[in-house]
């Protein structure tokens, strides 16, 4: 019986030390459902430089994001103007994952995707966008300031 329980002290002392060299395990923000991953977050914040209503200014994201955007929250500041015109898109291949017109309203935005056919056209379906590196955010016609915080959510 001693036998026994000297090997089992053993076995444990050594899935003990296993464990212990892995180290710590990177912590998601989110998690979703199994059909949406992990879900990380990536803010940009973009400051405009120039006359005020024709301010422009764009930044890139400090990472690439590599899977899906599922959501985006747009934050202006309280001393926006009414006629910020708002990009956000990938460079290489070219894309553009929101386009806003005279927006100064915090929002959330989901962005999706048509599918295709065999033939290349359209159809009646969407799906999650699919990103593969840094995304910028423009703005132009806007106020001189620190304007917009564009939070993005994306995963696998």
């Amino acid at each position: 019986m001693k036998h026994r329980e000297t090997i089992l002290a053993i076995v444990l002392a050594v899935l003990l030390l296993l464990l212990t060299a892995c180290g710590p395990v990177e912590q998601p923000v989110a998690r979703g459902s199994s059909n949406y991953g992990w879900l990380r977050e990536e803010q940009i914040v973009v400051t405009a430089s120039g006359t005020a209503g024709a301010a422009s200014g764009s930044q890139e994201s400090d990472g690439a994001i590599r899977g899906h955007v599922y959501a985006m929250h747009l934050d202006y500041a309280p001393s926006i103007s009414t006629t910020t015109d708002m990009t956000l898109a990938l460079g290489s291949p070219a894309l553009t994952v929101l386009s806003l017109s005279d927006n100064y309203t915090d929002a959330w935005y989901y962005p999706a995707v048509q599918q295709t056919g065999s033939s290349g056209s359209g159809t009646s379906t969407y799906d999650r966008l699919p990103i593969s590196g840094r995304l910028t955010a423009t703005v132009a016609e806007t106020a001189a300031t620190t304007v917009l915080t564009v939070t993005v959510w994306w995963g696998e």
